[in-house]
């Protein structure tokens, strides 16, 4: 039976078990953008202390995971902690001052690519925080991730050029998909 629950220190073998197997696949395909040193078992470590890393478990077996931000500053600004870029991404993305939810670390493993994890875990997603406006980052020839996020109403708002984070090897930018609060008459959230 699978479930998604927070992340704790007890799943941390069967999680990074899971993100070598993805990271294996990604590679074996020429792509490196896990391979740069992130996430790192220090980064996963700290959003199980957040209470902010998910994993999908299908008994003991970790199958996919991904991780929750709020603070858009300190996720995408976190040398310089810019004020400006970071409403000018706010901006971008057609933010209205409601609160923003960044989704990191989505991954599924290899072994259950194409059984709908990933819609299982996009649909938690969207419930959990309906309250929401979303963002995430695409590494930019990333055309499978970018469909995905087109499915699940993510709208492609282009190259972040203000990106703060260190790039893969390959120096490939990060695209922007975002999914705005749905609004409908006065109330907010549905989707």
């Amino acid at each position: 039976m699978r479930k998604i629950v927070v992340a704790t220190e007890k799943d941390m073998p069967a999680l990074l078990k899971c993100f070598r197997r993805v990271q294996g696949a990604l590679e074996s395909n020429q792509d490196f953008h896990y391979s740069n040193g992130y996430p790192s078992e220090d980064s996963f470590r700290k959003e199980m202390s957040d209470h902010t890393l998910y994993i999908v478990k299908d008994g003991a077996r970790v199958i996919g995971m991904f991780g929750i931000e709020h603070n858009v500053t300190d996720y995408f600004c976190p040398k310089t902690h810019s004020q400006k870029k970071t409403y000018d991404l706010l901006d971008l993305v057609d933010n209205q001052g409601e609160k923003v939810t960044i989704i990191n670390c989505f991954m599924v493993d290899p072994s259950f690519w194409g059984k709908g994890i990933s819609n299982d875990m996009t649909m938690f997603i969207k419930s959990k925080y309906k309250h929401s406006s979303f963002l995430f980052a695409v590494f930019g020839d990333d055309e499978h991730s970018r469909l995905f996020w087109k499915k699940q109403g993510f709208r492609d708002y282009g190259v972040y050029e203000e990106q703060e984070w260190s790039l893969p090897p390959s120096g490939k930018k990060c695209i922007i998909m975002g999914r705005p609060l749905e609004k409908v008459g006065l109330c907010t959230g549905n989707w």
